[in-house]
């Protein structure tokens, strides 16, 4: 930043007189909002079924992939759609079925390369898959009417519906939050935030069940598959990556 952000920084800091209260080694806060960046782009990395992208004052058309997804612009699934969106850290975020997301935030900070993300997801549901932030200032946020996710490096869900959100986090760690209140979500913890409401208590996620019975290699299509129940499961969802 420009020497005229001295003033907002000393501020900021709550510093008096500087030549006076600065000390060598002091340490010195700056909001991230001041800071320099370079506004980045995503990719459609994989798009199965009705998927529409909508870039910034553009018109709706047929999502491909290899298409850059920037600032502004939004995303639907349909309902049996589903896309696959890559960042430039190698993060990644699956939109499911009936999903409509808008992208508002996607840059790199100057000084440190750290990545910072943020969503609007208005409904449907997100699995990202986020590196941890190596460099200073990197986050990654989505955003719900319900409340907001926020994290630095791991890997969950994020659902939105009828103004109540859900959460599941399968590694590290999810900041779950909303005016009134936070809750803290470890590996293997869920919960649900409600608009007007202090997010829900975490509780445990039911275990993973095992799949011991598939096998190794899948040539033919349709494929039964045996599942093993699991106590208190309802029902399963499945998903298949072609890595072809």
């Amino acid at each position: 930043a420009s020497g005229t952000y001295w003033p907002r920084i000393q501020e900021y800091n709550r510093i008096g007189d500087a030549a006076t209260t600065l000390q060598p080694g002091s340490t010195l806060r700056i909001p991230m909002a001041w800071m320099r960046t370079i506004p980045q782009a995503a990719t459609i990395a994989d798009v199965r079924g009705e998927v529409v992208l909508q870039a910034r004052g553009g018109t709706p058309q047929v999502a491909v992939a290899g298409m850059a997804l920037a600032p502004g612009g939004l995303l639907r699934t349909g309902g049996d759609g589903s896309a696959v969106l890559l960042f430039p850290d190698g993060s990644r975020a699956l939109f499911g079925s009936g999903s409509v997301m808008r992208l508002v935030e996607l840059n790199r900070l100057t000084v440190s390369s750290g990545q910072q993300v943020r969503f609007e997801l208005q409904q449907g549901e997100i699995e990202s898959e986020v590196k941890p932030a190596a460099q200073r200032g990197g986050r990654f946020v989505i955003q719900t009417p319900a409340a907001t996710a926020a994290v630095r490096g791991t890997r969950f869900r994020v659902a939105s519906a009828a103004g109540r959100t859900r959460n599941e986090t399968l590694q590290g760690t999810v900041v779950l939050q909303n005016r009134n209140g936070t809750t803290l979500l470890g590996a293997g913890r869920g919960a649900y935030a409600q608009s007007g409401a202090t997010p829900g208590t975490a509780l445990a996620l039911l275990p993973a069940p095992p799949l011991d019975r598939l096998p190794a290699r899948i040539e033919r299509l349709p494929l039964r598959i045996e599942i093993a129940s699991v106590a208190g499961a309802r029902a399963y969802r499945s998903q298949f990556i072609d890595t072809v």
